[in-house]
C-alpha cells in the first residue's frame, strides 16, 4: 500500500511538472503575438483620442477570445496595452509613429513565426 501511494505521488508530481512546463512554453512562444495584439488593440483605441471604457472591455475580450492569448494573465495583456496607449498618446513629437512602426515589427515577426 506505502509504495503504491508514492508512486501515484511522483507520478502526479511529474505530470503537474509537466504541466506546468507546457504551459510556460506556450506562454513564451505566444509572447510576441501578446505584445503584437495588445499593441493593435492600443493603435485602434487611440485612433479617435481618448480610451473610452469600452474599449478597454474589449482588450479583455480579445485576451479571453483568442487561444493564443489563454494562456496569459490578463493583467499581463491589459498592464501592455496601457504601456502602449501611453507611448501613443505621448505628447513626444515622432514616438507615436516609432511605436506604430514597432507594433507592425513586432505583428510581422509573430506572423513569420507563425507560419513556420
Amino acid at each position: 500500500g506505502r509504495a503504491y501511494s508514492r508512486s501515484v505521488t511522483m507520478s502526479e508530481f511529474f505530470s503537474a511538472l509537466r504541466r506546468y512546463y507546457q504551459s510556460q512554453l506556450e506562454r513564451h512562444r505566444n509572447r510576441p503575438f501578446l505584445r503584437a495584439a495588445m499593441a493593435a488593440c492600443a493603435l485602434v483605441s487611440t485612433a479617435d483620442g481618448a480610451v473610452s471604457f469600452r474599449q478597454r472591455v474589449r482588450v479583455d475580450l480579445v485576451m479571453e477570445t483568442l487561444d493564443s492569448l489563454k494562456v496569459f494573465d490578463p493583467h499581463d495583456g491589459v498592464e501592455l496595452f496601457n504601456e502602449f496607449v501611453d507611448l501613443l498618446t505621448a505628447d513626444t513629437g515622432f514616438r507615436p509613429i516609432q511605436t506604430y512602426e514597432d507594433a507592425v515589427h513586432e505583428l510581422h515577426q509573430w506572423l513569420t513565426k507563425a507560419g513556420k
